[in-house]
C-alpha cells in the first residue's frame, strides 16, 4: 500500500542525513543519458574498505561495479617525480572515508571508461595528471582538494583534471583547485576529430586558487561554468577555443582573478578560426569583464538539465571557500540516487535507482512533486508518473533503528511530445552538413529531439518552404532521422509524432522550423571564407604567421576532419568552367569534392610539399541556372590542414549545352547557328539540341 509521508513524519526519521549541509548530489552533464543513462558510479555492486594501494588498484581495474572506500593515506612515486597512476575501470565509486583521504604522488587513470564517481579525496603532485580521461564519458568529481605545488617549478607538472580525446557528460563540484600551473583541460588541442560534437562538462561551485591558467579551459564542445569561485588567477580565468559553446553563469572573480573570460588564439568574431561564444550571466567581478554575448547562443544548459534549485546568486559565492570545497565528513555515508538530481525528459515507467550503505536492513524511497507531499509509492504500467512534471524524491535506509535520509534529489518526467529540437526552433543559422567520421566527407544534418516520456515510435514529417513533404509520416524508433540534403537559404517546418506505447494513441509533436542563410555566388571570383560553412570549417585571418600570399585577407580552414562550404548561384545562366584556389600542405593529405545540386562535378586528393597556393581548374564544365547549389566539401587526415582561398566561375556558353567528348574525327559538328563545321579543329564541343556544337 502506499504510504504517505508529511513534512513532519520526515523530519522525526531525518535521523542522519549525509550530514554534509550543502550535500546535492550530481547535477549536469554527467546526468545525461547519452550513451548510458546517467550516471550510476558503483551503485549496482559492492562496497569494499581498501588502505593500501595493491587493494586499491584490485578492486578499481575491473569493471565490475564496486563502491571503494579508500580509508587511508597512500603515498607514491608522484612526490620524486616519478610516475604513479592507479587505473580505474568503468563503474566503480572511489571515496575517501571519514572525513576524506589523500592520495600523495598518486594519480587516477579513467582512459577509455565511463560511469565514475569520484569524491572526498585529496590528490596532489601527480604525475602526470591527477585525474586524467581520454575517451571516458560520465564522470562526476566532487569535493576533491587537488592541487601540485606552488614552488617555482609549477610549469613541469601537467594537469590536474583533463579530459581530452573526445571525453565527454562531465560534473566537477565542490572542488578545491589550486597551486597549479595547467589545472583543467576538457579538449585535446586543434586537429583532434574525436573532441568534435563531444567536450560536454558542468563546472560549479568550485573554488580557484593560486592557478596560471585553464580553470577550466574548454575546445569544441558545451561547457556550464556556474558559481566558481576565483582568486589569486594569473594568466586567465575560463578559456575557450574552437568555437566552443560556453555559458559562463553567477560566478566570482576577486580583484586578483586576471581575465575572467578569455578567447583563446582568436579576437574578434563568432566564425574566426578557434573562437569561442561566451554569454556572461551575472557574475560578480571587482575586475573588468569583457562582455562576449550573442542574442542566439545555441546552447542553453537548461535544456540539457535543470540546475536552477542550486544555482546561487553571484555575489553569494565566495562563501563556498574554504569550508564547503574539497573533502568534508560523512560523505561515504551518503546515498546516490538515480537519476541524477537535476536530470530531464526520464521516462514515465521508471526503476529509481540507489546506492547501498553498509549493514542496511531496508530501503525505500519516498516520491512527491513537493517536499509536503511525498508519498511511497510503487510505479509500474497501473502507476505511472505524471508526463512533463517535476518531481522530488529521496531515500531512507534503515541500520540498527535509525533511518537515515539522503539528500533530496529531483527530476523531471518526458512531455507526451518529444522537445527541445535540433535545429532549434526558429534557427536562421542551422548547419546543413555534418562531420561524422574524420576520413569522409560531412554528411546531411540529422534532425534530433529529446525524446518523449512513453514510446512506440515517431512519424516525421518535413515540409520545404511551398508546403511540399519532402518527409511525409516516416516512422522512426529512435529520437533522430536524417532527411537527406537540405538547401541553403530555403526554410524547413518539421513535425514529429508520438505513437504511444502503453496507450496507441498518437500525440501531435509542435512543428519547429529552421533555416540556414543564403550566400549568393555570381560568375567571377567567390571567396570561400564568404560561403555558408558546416562541419569542422573556420575562417582564418591572414596574419604575420601566414606564409602565403592569399586573395582577399583571410582564408578558410578545415582542420583534421570533415567541412563543408556552400552557396547558391544568382549569375547568368549557362555554362561555367570551375576552378578552385587552396593550399597543397605536405604533413598529410586532403580530399576536395566540387557538387551541384549533391551531384559530384570533380573530387580529387592533395598530397604536396608546395607552400604556395594553387589554382586547379575542374575538368568538366557545369550547367548553372539561378538556384543552383553549389558545395566544397573536404576532409583531411593526420596533421594536414585545408585551406582554400577562393573559386574562380568563368562564362563559356549558353545554358542548355553540356560538354562532350568527340567519338571519331568523322563526325558531323556544327557551330551555334546551325550550319555544318566544315574543317573541324581543335576545341571544346557541347551537345545543344541533340546536336555537337564546337565553338
Amino acid at each position: 500500500m502506499n504510504k504517505k509521508f508529511t513534512l513532519l513524519t520526515l523530519m522525526a526519521i531525518f535521523i542522519a542525513s549525509a550530514q554534509v549541509s550543502h550535500a546535492q548530489g550530481p547535477v549536469g552533464f554527467c546526468n545525461y543519458y547519452d550513451g548510458i543513462n546517467g550516471i550510476t558510479g558503483g551503485m549496482n555492486g559492492p562496497t569494499v574498505h581498501v588502505t593500501t594501494i595493491e587493494d586499491l588498484q584490485t578492486y578499481l581495474k575491473s569493471n565490475d561495479p564496486y563502491t571503494v572506500i579508500l580509508d587511508a593515506d597512500l603515498t607514491g612515486r608522484g612526490l620524486t617525480r616519478g610516475r604513479e597512476l592507479v587505473t580505474v575501470g568503468s563503474n566503480k565509486t572511489l571515496i575517501g572515508g571519514g572525513s576524506g583521504a589523500a592520495l600523495h604522488g598518486i594519480g587516477l587513470d579513467i582512459n577509455n571508461q565511463q560511469n565514475i564517481i569520484i569524491r572526498n579525496l585529496t590528490i596532489h603532485h601527480a604525475n602526470p595528471d591527477a585525474i586524467a580521461g581520454r575517451n571516458t564519458h560520465h564522470v562526476w568529481v566532487d569535493h576533491c582538494d587537488i592541487y601540485s605545488t606552488d614552488e617555482p617549478d609549477k610549469e613541469d607538472w601537467d594537469g590536474l583534471i583533463d579530459m581530452t580525446i573526445g571525453s565527454s557528460y562531465i560534473t566537477v563540484s565542490y572542488c578545491y583547485i589550486h597551486d597549479h600551473h595547467k589545472c583543467c583541460l576538457l579538449s585535446s588541442g586543434t586537429q583532434h576529430f574525436e573532441d568534435y560534437g563531444k567536450n560536454r562538462t558542468t563546472y560549479h561551485h568550485n573554488a580557484f586558487r593560486l592557478t596560471d591558467q585553464r580553470n577550466p579551459r574548454i575546445g569544441y564542445g558545451l561547457g556550464h561554468v556556474f558559481n566558481n569561485f576565483y582568486e589569486n588567477i594569473g594568466s586567465y580565468c575560463i578559456g575557450g577555443f574552437t568555437q566552443a559553446r560556453i555559458v559562463a553563469e553567477n560566478n566570482y572573480f576577486s580583484e586578483t582573478a586576471n581575465s575572467p573570460l578569455s578567447q583563446m588564439y582568436a579576437t574578434e568574431g563568432p566564425d574566426d578560426y578557434s573562437f569561442a561564444f561566451f554569454e556572461n550571466r551575472k557574475n560578480y567581478s571587482v575586475v573588468p569583464i569583457k562582455e562576449i554575448t550573442y542574442d542566439k547562443l545555441d546552447f542553453e544548459p537548461s535544456d540539457w538539465y535543470d540546475y536552477s534549485f542550486i544555482l546561487d546568486e553571484a555575489s553569494t559565492v565566495n562563501s563556498i571557500y574554504p569550508s564547503k570545497v574539497g573533502p568534508q565528513p560523512n560523505i561515504d555515508k551518503e546515498v546516490i540516487l538515480w537519476p541524477g538530481n537535476g536530470a530531464k525528459d526520464q521516462p514515465i515507467l521508471i526503476s529509481l535507482l540507489w546506492s547501498k550503505l553498509e549493514n542496511e536492513t531496508e530501503s525505500w524511497f519516498i516520491i512527491g512533486t513537493s517536499e509536503d507531499n511525498m508519498e511511497r509509492r510503487t510505479i509500474d504500467e497501473s502507476n505511472p508518473l505524471t508526463p512533463a512534471t517535476t518531481y522530488l524524491w529521496r531515500v531512507c535506509t534503515k541500520i540498527g533503528e535509525d533511518v537515515i535520509s539522503s539528500p533530496i534529489y529531483r527530476f523531471t518526467t518526458a512531455d507526451v511530445k518529444p522537445a527541445t529540437p535540433y535545429p532549434a526552433d526558429g534557427d536562421t543559422n542551422a548547419k546543413l552538413r555534418e562531420a561524422k567520421k574524420q576520413t569522409a566527407m560531412a554528411d546531411p544534418m540529422t534532425l534530433r529531439w529529446q525524446p518523449a516520456c512513453d514510446v512506440d515510435h515517431y512519424e516525421v514529417t518535413v515540409w520545404d518552404e511551398t508546403g511540399n513533404a519532402i518527409v511525409d509520416h516516416v516512422i522512426t524508433n529512435t529520437n533522430s532521422y536524417n532527411p537527406g540534403t537540405l538547401n541553403y537559404g530555403e526554410r524547413y517546418t518539421w513535425q514529429v509524432n508520438t505513437v504511444r506505447a502503453l496507450t496507441k494513441e498518437t500525440a501531435e509533436g509542435d512543428i519547429w522550423s529552421f533555416s540556414s542563410p543564403r550566400v549568393d555566388i555570381k560568375e567571377g571570383r567567390t571567396e570561400f571564407e564568404h560561403l555558408s560553412r558546416s562541419g569542422i570549417s573556420y575562417i582564418q585571418p591572414m596574419n604575420e604567421s601566414i606564409w602565403f600570399a592569399a586573395s582577399n585577407d583571410s582564408i578558410s580552414l578545415g582542420d583534421r576532419g570533415p567541412g563543408s562550404l556552400s552557396g547558391v548561384f544568382n549569375g547568368t545562366p549557362g555554362i561555367y568552367s570551375i576552378a578552385v584556389t587552396y593550399l597543397e600542405g605536405s604533413k598529410g593529405s586532403d580530399r576536395y569534392r566540387v557538387s551541384v545540386n549533391d551531384v559530384t562535378v570533380e573530387e580529387w586528393r592533395s598530397n604536396s610539399s608546395s607552400t604556395a597556393l594553387a589554382t586547379r581548374k575542374l575538368a568538366k564544365t557545369v550547367d548553372l541556372i539561378e538556384g543552383a547549389q553549389i558545395r566544397i566539401d573536404f576532409y583531411t587526415t593526420s596533421g594536414q590542414r585545408a585551406r582554400m582561398d577562393c573559386m574562380d566561375l568563368t562564362y563559356e556558353a549558353p545554358s542548355g549545352i553540356r560538354q562532350v567528348s568527340v567519338e571519331s574525327s568523322s563526325e558531323t559538328l556544327y557551330d551555334l547557328l546551325g550550319r555544318k563545321v566544315l574543317t573541324p579543329r581543335s576545341g571544346t564541343i557541347y551537345i545543344c539540341n541533340g546536336k555537337k556544337i564546337m565553338f
